[in-house]
């Protein structure tokens, strides 16, 4: 799929415009969980996630909310790897066309 300016379009919608660090990405997860799926293009539910826990974050105190802040911290990681993963193979298929 492809937008009229031809550039690829990936499968959450956004146009690719060029290759992402996969390093940073991953740095940009680990340390601020969904910062780094925003870096990756899912800017709406990068931010989601990084309220959500920062919220945990301040009553971790409770058992809950820390083991949701750490699924979230998890699904953060792997979401940031599937999507710069497939923004970077797009992009290299559009340049090599």
């Amino acid at each position: 799929m492809s937008t009229e300016n031809g550039l690829p379009v990936t499968s959450h919608g956004n146009t690719v415009t060029g290759e992402k660090s996969m390093v940073l990405g991953m740095i940009l997860a680990f340390f601020l969980g969904g910062i780094g799926l925003a870096y990756a293009g899912r800017v709406g539910l990068g931010v989601v996630l990084f309220i959500v826990e920062i919220i945990c974050a301040c009553i971790a105190f409770l058992v809950i909310p820390a083991f949701i802040a750490f699924i979230i911290w998890i699904v953060a990681l792997v979401l940031t790897y599937k999507t710069i993963k497939e923004n970077n193979a797009l992009w290299v298929q559009h340049l090599t066309k």
